[in-house]
């Protein structure tokens, strides 16, 4: 049977995400209502919603890398890309390895650079703009987390579905393992760098269509 840290970190990593959804719908949908109505208290509030969402999917992914490291083979996207003889640095770079490890890495990187472009704009820096950059920094988020909430689930467990609709979970021994070419440390570390680039792009995109919104488009 499953063991309960492991069910309890499955369960916060996955209601994790669903709260990340609605911070960033609020975050999304309160910084445009904030700047169409003039509201200051709601923009403010929608920045806030964006620490909020980093913290959450921070939360879910540390979730799933205690799921990897511990080789827990009662979950689909563990068995998938690990096996209980991988070596650890490659159990910890098993969370890029797959499309719904991959999708939350990205989303991560999102919500930590909105965080960070918050922080930096805190207090009256770029006024006007900012409550168009957060929508678009929360809405980018938005579309990451409804894949990972509701397309490619990271906590996803193994199940044999019988007839009458009965579910049972189902554990495997061990895990396919990692792919072979992806146990090199330069591989290891790719991802995370060549998505670093990536997704840095959403914030100069954000400022962009934020400069378009409320045409202030000098310097």
């Amino acid at each position: 049977p499953i063991s309960p840290l492991s069910a309890f970190a499955a369960d916060v990593g996955s209601f994790s995400l669903l709260l990340a959804f609605v911070a960033a719908l609020f975050s999304m949908g309160g910084a445009v209502a904030g700047a169409l109505l003039a509201r200051a208290d709601i923009v403010s509030a929608a920045r806030r919603a964006s620490y909020a969402l980093f913290a959450l999917v921070t939360a879910s992914a540390i979730c799933l890398e205690f799921l990897l490291l511990k080789s827990d083979m009662h979950f689909t996207y563990v068995a998938s890309y690990t096996n209980k003889d991988l070596h650890i640095i490659y159990k910890f770079a098993a969370l890029w390895a797959g499309q719904a490890g991959s999708l939350l890495l990205w989303l991560w990187m999102v919500a930590l650079f909105g965080a960070v472009v918050q922080y930096q704009n805190r207090g009256d820096r770029n006024r006007a703009l900012m409550p168009w950059v957060t929508a678009v920094l929360s809405g980018t988020a938005m579309f990451f987390l409804t894949l990972v909430c509701f397309v490619e689930d990271p906590f996803a467990r193994f199940v044999l579905t019988g007839d009458l609709g009965v579910v049972t979970p189902v554990t495997l021994q061990d895990g396919n393992g990692l792919n072979p070419l992806l146990q090199h440390p330069a591989m290891a570390i790719h991802p995370p760098i060549l998505y670093t680039g990536y997704v840095g792009f959403v914030v100069p995109f954000a400022f962009a269509i934020a400069s378009l919104v409320t045409r202030q488009l000098g310097d």
